[in-house]
């Protein structure tokens, strides 16, 4: 995943969180008596709720939008990765190299085997 549906994924949870949030204080509005003193504090509370997930979803998106030198980003792949899997490319080409030498012994072993029946 790029970091936009990270991002993405990141606000839908953090909305889907204020929004669970917001259903059960209207409940609880509903069930319980109405204060006005209540209502200021919900207002106040939404508000703080809404700013705290608009700078937890700014931060995440600045987080996974960090990237390194070659244009990697930081939050996915471990820096050493690169390398490693260069390394793992030439053990496998020195392996292939070799398999093919082996290859060509047997079909030399196997010649001579014929010539001599």
């Amino acid at each position: 995943m790029d970091a936009g549906t990270i991002t993405m994924l990141g606000f839908v949870f953090a909305t889907i969180l204020t929004l669970s949030e917001i259903i059960k204080r209207l409940i609880d509005s509903f069930v319980g008596k109405k204060d006005k003193k209540d209502e200021v504090v919900y207002d106040k509370d939404m508000k703080t709720m809404v700013t705290n997930t608009n700078n937890k979803v700014n931060t995440l998106y600045e987080q996974h939008s960090r990237v390194d030198s070659e244009g990697t980003p930081l939050w996915y792949v471990p820096r050493g990765l690169s390398n490693t899997q260069k390394d793992i490319v030439k053990l496998q080409y020195d392996m292939i190299e070799k398999m093919a030498t082996i290859t060509r012994l047997l079909d030399r072993i196997e010649l001579r085997m014929g010539q001599n029946n």
